[in-house]
């Protein structure tokens, strides 16, 4: 990871987590590399340590930008999710907006078009929020050409009744493994105890 001097302090490149807009129904969250000078700003929630020592999640909006270029690549996709308490099932729409450092056409088009790729790959897609934006930090740190990833989610009306076939797949089958999976990537990205809805 990239280190400079600069400003009188050593700064290194992190990937940060802002959270832009949040409701009931819609949530969005910006990840962007940002050279970090002051590590104790009061304004960060959290630094990963280990592999993921370059992953910086802000509290608040305090943080962000004025975007001053037009989105270069967007994908949007709808996928399912079901509610832990209620275990009704509903769709949300998940729309990924990318900039580039270097807007080279061809290039540009076959790094999005591999994120997403290996975003939605079905034996490991992220089966949870917490899991998803970790997923999508590590795909950004992959690709160093992407300088910024906004990622809006809205929950869509139409939830599913009971009856409906997507309901027999026994989304409960999953629910342990989940937890399982979820715990071990806590313990590995954030080794100090932290909370899936600190990231929320």
């Amino acid at each position: 990871m990239a280190t400079s001097t600069n400003r009188g302090g050593t700064s290194k490149e992190h990937i940060v987590l802002i959270p832009l807009h949040k409701t009931s129904t819609e949530n969005i969250v910006s990840l962007e590399r940002r050279q970090i000078y002051d590590i104790n700003d009061p304004n960060i929630l959290h630094r990963g340590s280990g592999p993921n020592s370059d992953f910086i999640v802000y509290k608040n909006s305090q943080a962000a930008q004025n975007e001053s270029e037009s989105v270069h690549f967007s994908s949007r996709f709808n996928v399912y999710i079901t509610d832990k308490q209620t275990q009704e099932l509903h769709q949300e729409s998940r729309h990924i907006r990318l900039w580039f450092y270097d807007v080279i056409r061809n290039q540009c088009l076959y790094d999005a078009h591999e994120l997403i790729r290996s975003l939605l790959k079905s034996d490991e897609f992220p089966r949870d929020y917490f899991s998803f934006i970790k997923r999508l930090m590590e795909l950004m740190r992959k690709y160093p050409n992407i300088r910024k990833i906004e990622l809006e989610i809205i929950t869509l009306e139409n939830s599913l009744e009971p009856g409906n076939p997507m309901h027999q797949k026994d989304p409960k089958r999953y629910e342990d493994l989940i937890k399982e999976k979820l715990l071990d990537l806590l313990e590995r990205a954030f080794p100090n105890t932290m909370q899936v809805n600190d990231l929320a």
